[in-house]
């Protein structure tokens, strides 16, 4: 159940990505996708989905990732974002892995914002 629901929230979102790029005319390059926990997963899943061609929607936009993790984060161990970032640079992806130790199962404030406000303005 959980797999059809995450398919199906990631077609949604690339839905919304595909009107914004074709509708809107907004370029593929200044659309970027965050998530925390749940909305990580949707956005690494299309990334894979992405690089074996099950989906029909070009998310090269995605080559970057940026993965912040929490050393307490008691909900997602430490190890899965340090394999979540072993797996994609295998794939081929480059990826940005930063580790913060006081927030738990949170974004850190305010490095961790900081950090991202630091890719968003790169990329746009």
């Amino acid at each position: 159940m959980q797999k059809n629901a995450l398919k199906e929230s990631v077609e949604s979102v690339m839905d919304i990505v595909r009107t914004g790029s074709e509708v809107d005319g907004i370029t593929i390059d200044r659309i970027l996708l965050a998530g925390i926990s749940q909305g990580r997963a949707m956005a690494i899943l299309e990334l894979l989905c992405e690089r074996s061609g099950a989906t029909r929607t070009n998310t090269a936009f995605l080559t970057r990732v940026l993965l912040e993790h929490c050393e307490d984060d008691e909900v997602v161990p430490i190890g899965s974002g340090k394999d979540l970032e072993e797996g994609l640079t295998v794939l081929g992806r480059y990826v940005e892995i930063k580790y913060y130790d006081d927030i738990r199962h949170w974004v850190n404030k305010p490095t961790g914002i900081d950090d991202m406000m630091a890719l968003i303005e790169q990329r746009l």
